[in-house]
């Protein structure tokens, strides 16, 4: 198969729909062809990136002012539109439907941040309309005469069934419910389903794979750092590199180094990333595909270190601002010198401790493997 083939091949090959024989084709491929691997690998962490994002539901009016607007489009436009549907639907096939989605939801979210914007400018109108009234009220010894209700309902920028829960949607954390409300919250979430036509319905689905089951598994703060040193004897070298190739797609992970040696018997060594909560299931399916002659793995918990670093580089901060604004009182230039100098040695202590809680956050992330084959 050609680049141009498996390329196109990509999306299905990632959501595991293909077939035995165009599966091992398309592995085969990609482990000789670094350009194709790379585009996967970029493929696949856009795939990543959009299981880790929640739904996003649009405003109560929207899809009512939606059919008002396309209503009011005059029939040659949307006769039309049919040619630039069928680009589109063709866009959308292939590879091209995962960047397509993270568009959709991007822009959906800009939609949803301007008509919000839109209502406080609307709320804000409203309030200034009431205080001149009472200040006319209070002229004339009158009650000030409360503002006409627009027909149809209003939703006002703090109305909580127009704004977005941003917890939810970026998977930062989960609401917090005190237990004399958590049965009116569940209540307040079945009422709050999207209009229909909008978002598409769950079904039920095949079983996810194991970097989707476990892409939370350390939203509890807990920062685990996980190695591992696996040697391995395989009877048929190639038949193992498809397979390893395949394991490590379906668990999330990439390649970050390998070499081989193709005389005989053929020998590789992998460096293998793949997210923490794949780590297990990973390195247990690449040890049933061989004989295991050796083993080694570590956790190394950076939990405290973490949550000591980030104390330390938040004292630092105010100190930073503390410094900021003697400068501002400071009477000579020689006290501005000095404070400037104070300022340049905690920025470096700073940008120090970030680059400590960088690869901290990184190396807790994403678990190293390293391999050695022989076959």
């Amino acid at each position: 198969m050609q680049c141009s083939e498996i390329r196109e091949l990509l999306s299905e090959y990632i959501d595991d729909v293909l077939e035995e024989k165009e599966k091992s084709a398309i592995a085969e491929h990609i482990r000789t062809c670094g350009t194709c691997f790379q585009e996967m690998t970029d493929l696949q962490q856009t795939v990543n990136l959009l299981h880790s994002l929640g739904e996003v539901a649009p405003p109560g009016e929207f899809r009512k002012q939606l059919r008002v607007k396309l209503e009011k489009l005059p029939p040659s436009v949307i006769k039309s539109s049919g040619t630039w549907l069928n680009s589109a639907a063709r866009w959308f096939s292939g590879s091209k439907k995962y960047a397509a989605a993270a568009v959709i939801i991007i822009s959906l979210g800009v939609s949803i941040g301007v008509y919000k914007l839109s209502q406080g400018e609307l709320q804000l109108k409203a309030g200034n309309l009431t205080a001149n009234q009472a200040m006319r009220s209070k002229d004339t010894g009158q009650s000030p005469e409360a503002p006409k209700a627009e027909d149809g309902p209003r939703i006002s920028a703090t109305d909580s069934k127009a704004s977005v829960d941003t917890t939810k949607v970026f998977g930062l954390g989960e609401k917090n419910v005190s237990p004399g409300t958590e049965s009116a919250a569940a209540g307040s979430d079945k009422a709050q389903t999207a209009p229909e036509g909008l978002l598409p319905a769950k079904t039920p689905q095949a079983e996810e794979p194991p970097y989707l089951r476990n892409s939370m598994v350390q939203d509890s703060g807990v920062k685990i750092i996980k190695r591992g040193y696996l040697t391995l004897e395989v009877n048929n070298y190639n038949e193992f590199a498809t397979k390893l190739m395949d394991l490590i797609v379906r668990c999330g992970g990439w390649i970050e180094n390998s070499s081989e040696n193709s005389g005989q018997p053929s020998s590789a060594n992998f460096t293998i990333r793949v997210p923490v909560g794949s780590f297990s299931e990973l390195s247990g399916r690449i040890e049933s595909l061989g004989k295991v002659t050796g083993r080694q793995y570590s956790d190394q918990d950076v939990t405290a270190e973490f949550k000591e670093t980030e104390s330390r580089l938040a004292n630092l901060e105010q100190q930073e601002q503390a410094l900021v604004n003697s400068i501002n009182k400071a009477r000579s230039l020689d006290e501005v010198l000095v404070l400037e100098n104070e300022i340049t040695g905690v920025r470096a202590q700073m940008d120090a401790l970030r680059g400590r809680l960088n690869y901290l956050g990184d190396a807790s992330a994403s678990s190293l493997l390293r391999l050695e084959v022989k076959g």
